[in-house]
């Protein structure tokens, strides 16, 4: 019978996101390290780095999603995800740097295969009473805006703090959608 692995795969994705959450690098030698172990867990579970590096980022994506996802109180649901984000920026560098200013495939496009887009274009339907197409626009504004203070946070660019933010996604999404809340003042 075989020795009873005291590694788990979930360990060593664990161990991974530790890694990227401190940004080292992560390499067989460093997770290894850090598991206080040799290589050959690793490689029992996975063909190569690649695979623990693709399952990494998936539990870094869940992660995420499932940070953006909590609640604020006193805050309007999708108000509170854009806050999340660059919560998240700030306190898990490593991740969002992984995440959201990582090289993709000219194949990927963020505002396509984003697991979370419908999640947050149907809170701003809710929120904002727009229709899905100007709830896609809303959306794309926003993440761009949000993803330029949340990359100027995580590279310590700038520091801004949760009311300055909440002061500053208030004043944008009232000028993207308009005073009347039915009519969105960008136009195409």
């Amino acid at each position: 019978m075989p020795p009873k692995a005291r590694i788990s795969k979930e360990q060593i994705i664990d161990k991974a996101v530790d890694l990227i959450r401190k940004e080292k690098t992560l390499t067989a030698s460093t997770l290894s390290k850090e598991l206080k172990c040799s290589t050959q867990p690793i490689f029992w579970y996975f063909n190569n780095m690649e695979e623990v590096k693709s399952e990494t980022l998936k539990q870094a994506h869940k992660n995420f999603s499932d940070f953006l996802r909590v609640p604020i109180e006193g805050i309007s649901s999708y108000k509170s995800t854009g806050i999340r984000y660059i919560q998240f920026a700030r306190n898990e560098k490593g991740l969002f740097k992984l995440l959201f200013m990582s090289e993709r495939s000219k194949d990927e496009n963020i505002f396509v295969d984003d697991s979370n887009i419908h999640f947050l274009t149907n809170l701003i339907c809710k929120t904002e009473f727009v229709d899905k197409s100007k709830a896609d626009e809303i959306y794309k504004i926003m993440w761009l805006f949000c993803h330029g203070i949340a990359t100027m946070i995580a590279t310590k660019t700038v520091e801004i703090n949760d009311s300055e933010v909440e002061y500053m996604l208030e004043t944008v999404c009232k000028g993207i959608i308009g005073g009347n809340r039915n009519e969105t003042i960008i136009k195409r």
